[in-house]
């Protein structure tokens, strides 16, 4: 009798535990599902409540352009505005969101980003080479290296194929801000990334910084 109680108390302690372990695995389930609301929901939130600072970074380039800022180097120009704007940056080579990025196999971005006035682009060890015709008949090659092993620059027009249009410093000697062109279709090696500058929103009187998408020429 004893035996019998034994074995009938066991087989229910071990239903017991079935049941508990069914609704702890439906448990773990509803509180991944949360997590991933509250995830998704968070970086709504977080898009909201940031501004981009496309406008006040290609303005401060354009109305700087022959003049070195800083010590010369080409991280000097985007330093500066983004310090002075209260940006949200790493301080080193991170100057914002991540929108792009590319190598000689071609430039990728981001799912729903578009290139605007006033991103930035980190180059590093990018070697370019191109050859052109010439009217009469000849050709002449070129090649520049950006980035030994960094250089940055704002982009300042791209034409929606392969051209971008740039305002850097420290670059064919020169260090103070030019404003140059580059193919990304003539890039044989290295790679560059693009990032887009922002910073946390303090206030409803925050000035407009987000950049209008760039009209091709």
């Amino acid at each position: 009798m004893t035996f019998l109680n034994v074995n009938s108390e066991l087989n229910s302690f071990k239903n017991l535990q079935g049941l508990l372990q069914i609704k702890i695995m439906k448990f773990n389930r509803i509180v991944t599902i949360l997590i991933v609301i509250i995830f998704q929901y968070s970086l709504i939130l977080y898009g909201e409540e940031i501004e981009y600072l496309n406008n006040q970074m290609l303005a401060f380039a354009n109305e700087n352009k022959g003049k070195q800022i800083g010590r010369g180097e080409c991280w000097d120009l985007a330093a500066e505005p983004l310090n002075k704007h209260g940006a949200s940056w790493d301080g080193q080579f991170g100057f914002g969101k991540k929108i792009g990025s590319g190598n000689s196999s071609g430039l990728k971005m981001e799912s729903g980003a578009v290139l605007l006035p006033g991103d930035i682009i980190q180059f590093t060890s990018v070697k370019t080479a191109w050859t052109k015709t010439l009217p009469g008949g000849g050709f002449m090659r070129g090649w520049e290296t950006l980035g030994m092993p960094h250089h940055t620059a704002f982009i300042s027009n791209f034409d929606g194929k392969s051209l971008l249009t740039l305002l850097h410093q420290n670059v064919s000697g020169k260090r103070y801000i030019v404003e140059t062109t580059l193919d990304i279709s003539n890039i044989k090696s290295g790679t560059y990334i693009i990032y887009r500058p922002f910073r946390l929103k303090k206030s409803p009187e925050t000035d407009n910084s987000s950049g209008s998408e760039l009209k091709k020429k």
